[in-house]
């Protein structure tokens, strides 16, 4: 145990300061608080340093803190089995992973479990998975990473596995396919590393040993390719995958994975995650039809992704920043997927979402945004250029520009004069980044307040919000009564009430907002705010409907499937009943806070899509997301296959089901499920917004590339109480 003692003293006096050595077992003298935290790290030379009155170098002083990351590091080069072809790189990437995590991320080796090669065994390898559960030094929350280097493998879905396709993936362990006691090892599945991903991120049984969802999962390696021996490999490229051509035993791990709900089991990602992946994050070195390769000794992929880190802030980029910096890597796609793609790397906590950046690019000699008309770019949206992502608003910007062509997925960029001579020219050799500063031509909310002394703070409040139209957010326009889309007016009480004067939602019986609010500008502004948002979202669409009628869409009831095996809270996995709600574009459901439902779209098209769904709160203003793809990026791996069927709120992709209530005084209610169906992948997760009321809520060839499309479906939810009849929605 350290003693330390302070000794008071004027101001104009040096400090001194002792503290027992546990060492010599005596008093050292310090003059500085930084010489007593020098010494007292335990630098073996402390004692005779400090007789020589030297004094600890800056260096030593800015030590960094322990990382409270811990790892799991898995590289395979060498199998036993003669069936398996031999690897190269695989422990190199493994030992570069953990250079990286006790160099740059200084994290103790204490806190990394290394296997390689003959150490790797499928029993060590579950071992080391499951032991994690139990490491008191992993904190709830604590960033957990695991790794692997190896091959992959597929096989075919065993019987009475619910996998949502025929196959499942698989990593090979180093004694994969050898004969051992009558047996054959077998490869690792997915069902198997999910159960065990659950368990490690979630408590049971009231056991707290759950470490939270802050885990990462890196796979550099495939489930396709060639990597079964047939002769020794001499090139330098190689591949990091095979398909298993025997069949897996249905009952294999079932002592881990009987306990845990099949949603949440079956996979990891890129045929080893769904969208449902809510226990972590996976980074896979490609799609689940491509082949992971490795050259000259090391994964493409990792080489990749330790370059990409070791040039960034860790704790300021996303998983999807990290993703989209990448750089290209030959015929492969990395994948990144989970929910929570959008956390600061290796950290519990999201960014802010107040700030939307897209990359610009130089193509055939014009500027083109990597954003279009699915993200809500308008002709002449005006946007501010930067040269890195992570600037900020004291920074002068490279460049203004204006959007004067819009295509689905990107636009094209004219640049403006400079406004002063402090902006300079773009330069057209690098590529840089877009900050929207104003919507341009953007379809606005028009809002009716009468004229009169009671309203004063409802003009002060819009006078407010039409100053700050330069920025981002959607116009507001004052308007008549009859072509406004929302109103305001004073209650009996003083109160300031938002009456609904918009079409779409009054068919449907609902007229006001909820609730009423104080006579105040600080109360109304937001609300505007919060108003413009919404309905430019909810009611913004393709110009060209071209996706609605290739898609089939039902929302049912869901209920318990009580012949399904418990999860581990004894509670029954959901299933669909009875028929399909959605008809002539509406839902009508008994909000009672226990029916749950789910929607099910269908892709009648040969070409796999991306889904987004959103629920729009017509009494609050809420946007809630109901659904976002699994993975992110680019070339990410669309989760609605073609001529395949995506669930939502039940089932292997993942979502919630939904549940509707009532407010106090409320007989009914409306709200609108939005899809966003395209072609491409976006990101569109600046839709989503809090109340501003702040209540509480409820493997083949590569075809041709398919045209650049979006579309959206509005579905009606119009919520009742048991027994109450309404109307149908005027036309």
């Amino acid at each position: 145990m350290w003693h330390l003692h302070l000794f008071l003293r004027p101001p104009s006096s040096p400090l001194n300061m002792e503290f027992l050595s546990p060492i010599t077992n005596k008093y050292i003298k310090a003059q500085s608080v930084e010489e007593v935290l020098w010494q007292y790290t335990g630098i073996a030379d402390a004692e005779s340093a400090a007789a020589k009155g030297e004094m600890p170098t800056p260096e030593r002083l800015e030590r960094a803190p322990r990382s409270p990351l811990h790892a799991l590091v898995i590289g395979i080069d060498h199998f036993k089995s003669e069936r398996i072809n031999n690897l190269r790189g695989c422990v190199a990437d493994a030992d570069a992973i953990d250079d990286y995590l006790r160099t740059d991320l200084h994290v103790p080796s204490g806190q990394i479990v290394n296997l390689r090669n003959e150490q790797a065994t499928r029993v060590a390898i579950l071992r080391e998975l499951n032991a994690l559960r139990t490491w008191s030094s992993i904190r709830k929350d604590d960033p957990i990473l695991i790794f692997f280097a190896g091959h992959g493998s597929r096989a075919d879905t065993p019987i009475g596995w619910s996998a949502g396709s025929e196959k499942i993936s698989l990593i090979v362990p180093h004694d994969c396919l050898v004969e051992e006691n009558g047996q054959t090892i077998q490869p690792i599945p997915d069902r198997t590393i999910g159960a065990l991903l659950h368990a490690l991120a979630e408590s049971n049984d009231g056991d707290l040993t759950g470490k939270g969802d802050n885990i990462t999962v890196i796979l550099d390696c495939c489930h396709s390719g060639s990597g079964t021996r047939v002769s020794e490999f001499t090139a330098e490229r190689l591949e990091r995958g095979f398909v298993m051509e025997e069949p897996i035993p249905a009952s294999l791990d079932e002592d881990l994975w009987s306990g845990v709900p099949d949603e949440r089991a079956i996979a990891v990602a890129a045929g080893f995650a769904k969208a449902g992946s809510r226990s972590h994050v996976l980074l896979a070195a490609c799609r689940e039809i491509q082949v992971a390769h490795e050259e000259n000794g090391r994964g493409a992929f990792t080489r990749a992704l330790l370059n990409t880190l070791r040039g960034v802030a860790t704790d300021k980029v996303t998983y999807q920043d990290v993703m989209e910096r990448l750089p290209d890597i030959s015929d492969q796609t990395p994948q990144c997927e989970g929910r929570n793609v959008d956390r600061i790397l290796f950290n519990a906590l999201s960014p802010s979402k107040e700030r939307v950046i897209y990359p610009i690019v130089h193509q055939e000699g014009k500027l083109i945004l990597k954003a279009g008309s699915i993200h809500g770019v308008t002709m002449s949206a005006k946007f501010s250029i930067y040269a890195s992502r992570d600037f900020t608003t004291s920074d002068t910007p490279l460049a203004l520009v204006e959007a004067t062509a819009i295509n689905p997925f990107k636009s094209e960029l004219t640049l403006l004069p400079a406004q002063d001579d402090d902006v300079p020219m773009l330069p057209t050799d690098v590529n840089c980044y877009a900050f929207q500063t104003s919507m341009g031509k953007a379809e606005a909310i028009r809002i009716h307040i009468p004229l009169t002394n009671d309203l004063l703070p409802a003009m002060m409040a819009l006078a407010r919000e039409l100053e700050m139209q330069q920025t981002s957010s959607q116009a507001i326009l004052l308007s008549d009564e009859k072509s406004a889309d929302i109103g305001i007016r004073v209650r009996e009480d003083g109160t300031i009430e938002f009456v609904i004067l918009d079409p779409l939602i009054t068919a449907y019986g609902i007229r006001s907002l909820y609730p009423a609010v104080k006579p105040d500008a600080r109360f109304i502004h937001p609300i505007l705010r919060g108003a413009s948002h919404f309905f430019w979202h909810l009611r913004r669409s393709p110009e060209k409907n071209m996706l609605r009628n290739k898609v089939d869409v039902e929302v049912s009831e869901l209920v318990e499937d009580i012949d399904a095996e418990l999860d581990e809270y004894l509670c029954s996995p959901l299933k669909r009943t009875g028929d399909n709600l959605f008809r002539g574009g509406a839902v009508d459901v008994v909000a009672d806070s226990k029916r749950t439902y789910g929607v099910a779209i269908q892709n009648k098209t040969a070409v796999p899509m991306h889904v987004w769904a959103f629920y729009f709160d017509c009494s609050d203003l809420s946007i809630f997301e109901y659904y976002r793809p699994a993975a992110v990026g680019p070339d990410a791996e669309p989760m609605l296959p073609a001529h395949g069927t995506l669930s939502i709120g039940w089932g292997a992709a993942g979502g919630r089901p939904f549940t509707y209530f009532l407010r106090d005084r409320q007989d009914q209610d409306v709200g609108f499920i939005k899809l966003f169906i395209s072609t491409e992948f976006v990101d569109l997760s600046s839709i989503p917004q809090r109340s501003p009321f702040m209540t509480d809520r409820a493997a083949g060839p590569r075809g041709p590339s398919p045209p650049a499309i979006w579309d959206t479906v509005t579905i009606a939810v119009v919520q009742r109480k048991a027994g109450l009849r309404l109307p149908a929605p005027s036309a």
